[in-house]
């Protein structure tokens, strides 16, 4: 491949949040930027993170708060956000989660036509049913994660 590639890998965990999507995240980042290209996490802000351990950009951006087991709780809504993503000028936007960077990199894509890829992780429907005792929240968070994953280009299913 003659040309490098920017992605943006976005995802809501990333260390010092360790967890599967995680630990994919960050070895896509390591492969992209030693191979393919340049990679920039996309992550929330962590008031544990370490990001000067990485040889790669790790964008920040606003966290509500920690949830449970130091996962932070995304709000990638600010129009600041969106812009310096787009002037990031990304050849790829890769989400990790169907639901808040997905969401955002959907709202990316209306203003600038950047293809899209989700990789599904997990089974996000259970984690409803199990946590979301209204079934109108519900139902309307099904909806949400289904815009979202209608939304992506390509859609990986791990």
């Amino acid at each position: 491949m003659s040309e490098k590639l920017k992605i943006a890998i976005g995802t809501e965990a990333f260390p010092p949040t360790i967890d599967g999507i995680s630990t994919v995240a960050k070895c896509y980042a390591d492969i992209i930027n030693k191979k393919l290209g340049e990679a920039t996490i996309v992550t929330p802000k962590n008031p544990n993170a370490e990001d000067y351990k990485y040889p790669y950009e790790i964008y920040r951006y606003k966290s509500l708060f920690t949830f449970g087991e130091g996962y932070p709780v995304g709000w990638p809504f600010k129009r600041q956000f969106a812009e310096d993503i787009i002037d990031r000028n990304f050849d790829i936007l890769h989400s990790h989660c169907p639901i808040a960077t997905s969401y955002f990199f959907r709202r990316i894509n209306r203003i600038k036509r950047i293809p899209q890829i989700l990789t599904y992780h997990t089974k996000y429907e259970y984690d409803f049913d199990q946590r979301v005792k209204s079934l109108v929240v519900r139902h309307r968070a099904y909806g949400f994660l289904l815009n979202n994953i209608k939304s992506a280009d390509e859609v990986w299913v791990t």
